[in-house]
């Protein structure tokens, strides 16, 4: 799945540097995978660690400013 940089400031809110598409990712098992966001509360399982949420995620698109590598992360619809 890929996400549009269009929608991304072009310029930081902190220093008015350039900002550049990215992503973050989390490890899971010895893999990685991209960071997702679920709406509501956070619930956790004691086997699992977090229960499996009721909707589907959102993907985590994260710009960095190529000055002061300040990061901003968005949870974009498709």
């Amino acid at each position: 799945m890929t996400e549009s940089s269009s929608q991304s400031p072009s310029r930081c809110p902190k220093c008015g540097g350039a900002m550049a598409p990215g992503y973050t990712v989390d490890r899971n098992a010895g893999w990685y995978e991209p960071s997702k966001w679920f709406p509501g509360e956070l619930q956790l399982d004691w086997l699992k660690g977090v229960k499996n949420a009721p909707a589907p995620p959102l993907l985590v698109v994260t710009d960095r400013c190529d000055g002061c590598g300040f990061l901003e992360s968005y949870a974009r619809s498709p």
